[in-house]
């Protein structure tokens, strides 16, 4: 078996050199990705609770605005109630013979549009 040169040795250590430096390099390239990557992942999760959270905020917000406007126009309804039964009353009182005649009347026709309807 022939011996290699001292040339052709020097040659293939260096080449293993260079090599093994590439591989390094590359080794290193790649952690540096991944943590690039970690950390953009973190960051971005934190962003992504960060707006998550302000869309809670600003709904929470709009729920509560929505229940008083809710609450404001229930109230106007009872008032508008209150003050229709009231002006009733007062018509009533002043004019009572037609306030009954009105009330039989409206009877009579419920009972006669039921009594159709019972027909059919």
């Amino acid at each position: 078996m022939a011996n290699p040169s001292n040339s052709e040795t020097s040659t293939f250590q260096s080449d293993a050199h260079r090599v093994a430096a590439g591989v390094d390099a590359l080794k290193s390239d790649i952690a540096g990705i991944a943590h690039a990557t970690a950390d953009s992942a973190r960051s971005g999760g934190a962003e992504l609770r960060q707006h998550a959270s302000e869309a809670v905020g600003q709904a929470k917000q709009k729920l509560a605005h929505a229940g008083e406007v809710v609450h404001q126009k229930l109230d106007e309804a009872k008032e508008t109630a209150v003050d229709a039964s009231d002006a009733l009353k007062g018509v009533i009182s002043r004019n009572p013979i037609s306030s009954i005649a009105v009330a039989a009347g409206v009877g009579i026709l419920i009972g006669i549009v039921v009594s159709r309807s019972n027909r059919s």
